[in-house]
């Protein structure tokens, strides 16, 4: 991934609005049992300094680890923050379902599912979900959405592609905000496999 000023980009697949981070500190429960008051407070500190309404938000690309507490402390906070004052469901997803966890670079992985969405016009679908979890109010009571109804292939094999090499340790969590580079215009043309025919141009002197 390379980032720089939009002055100096030659192609812009996205903006970055502003990314902060923070930690939990020493938890003596580990790193799966993370702080629903720390992630709530990330949330607060971040959207206060760029001063965007969060109920403007339209997606949200999570942690998604699947682990029993992880996924309930990430669920809850996401919906008692996000979803005060909304009107329509706010969708959710996470790479991981798709790719497994990549460690370190799982924040890259997330980011590149995004810039796929922005390109195509559709969010990339969970894979293997079935159910809510039962103790995410917010998945209960339709505060939060999951996509998990479309399948691209191509787009699956892309990502298993972009990590292969696990990275181990993580300690702190982060948060950023993507705004979509509506100035570039995409053109699309399904080839349809018609058998097309192919000139070849030969140039030479003598018996060549």
């Amino acid at each position: 991934m390379f980032i720089q000023k939009r002055k100096y980009a030659k192609r812009i697949y996205a903006d970055i609005i502003h990314s902060t981070s923070n930690c939990d500190g020493f938890n003596a429960k580990g790193i799966l049992h993370p702080s629903i008051s720390q992630q709530k407070q990330l949330y607060e500190q971040f959207y206060k300094m760029i001063n965007i309404d969060p109920s403007s938000i339209s997606y949200i690309e999570a942690h998604g680890t699947g682990t029993q507490v992880g996924d309930v402390v990430e669920g809850t906070s996401i919906a008692e923050f996000f979803c005060q004052g909304r009107e329509t469901p706010l969708k959710l997803g996470s790479v991981k379902s798709n790719i497994g966890h990549t460690e370190s670079v799982a924040t890259l992985c997330g980011i590149a599912k995004l810039l796929v969405a922005f390109e195509s016009g559709i969010i990339p679908p969970n894979e293997h979900f079935t159910s809510p979890n039962p103790n995410v109010k917010g998945l209960l009571n339709g505060q939060l959405q999951i996509e998990k109804n479309y399948q691209d292939e191509e787009y699956v094999a892309l990502l298993h592609e972009i990590f292969s090499d696990d990275i181990s340790g993580h300690l702190q969590r982060g948060h950023i905000i993507l705004h979509e580079n509506k100035d570039h215009v995409k053109s699309k043309t399904l080839f349809p496999g018609d058998k097309r025919p192919v000139w070849f141009v030969f140039t030479g002197m003598g018996s060549q």
